[in-house]
């Protein structure tokens, strides 16, 4: 009986084909284009953020309304979903969430790294509850009904 060697072996793959263009409407792993960023449902997420969005082609925007995007196409932007953020400063992506009835727990550094990194001079760092929804996305009592800001432990 004759054996194959394994290494000599030639696996038949299938080509890769994409049918159709990146799109928010029907979010893959996928690159930003500025089809996407022209988008009804990019504008709307803009809209949602309280961001700018025309014509501001900017990775930033397209990443929150990716993450929106997918979130909301897969059923988790409604009440009683949970959300875990580590380090969101004043993105926005919180009072979206929390505005949509999502228990959101968000941190960011304490104040005194946070200085001392520099974050605190940029205008993106949260150092309470209340700066997480500066853009008055969410009504106050959904954003802060059970929130709390956890103590550093600093003195």
């Amino acid at each position: 009986m004759i054996q194959q060697d394994p290494l000599k072996t030639t696996v038949k793959r299938q080509p890769v084909s994409v049918s159709d263009e990146p799109s928010l409407t029907n979010p893959a792993s996928q690159m930003a284009t500025e089809a996407q960023c022209r988008s009804d449902a990019f504008y709307y997420w803009c809209q949602e953020t309280r961001l700018p969005h025309e014509p501001i082609f900017h990775r930033k925007l397209w990443e929150y309304a990716y993450i929106l995007q997918c979130l909301s196409e897969t059923g988790m932007m409604s009440p009683g979903r949970r959300g875990l953020g580590f380090g969101v400063g004043k993105e926005p992506l919180v009072a979206v969430m929390a505005a949509r009835g999502c228990e959101v727990v968000a941190t960011d550094l304490d104040s005194e790294e946070a200085t001392k990194q520099g974050w605190a001079d940029t205008g993106q760092y949260a150092a309470t509850l209340e700066a997480l929804n500066d853009r008055d996305i969410c009504p106050p009592p959904s954003l802060f009904g059970t929130g709390k800001v956890p103590d550093s432990g600093h003195e």
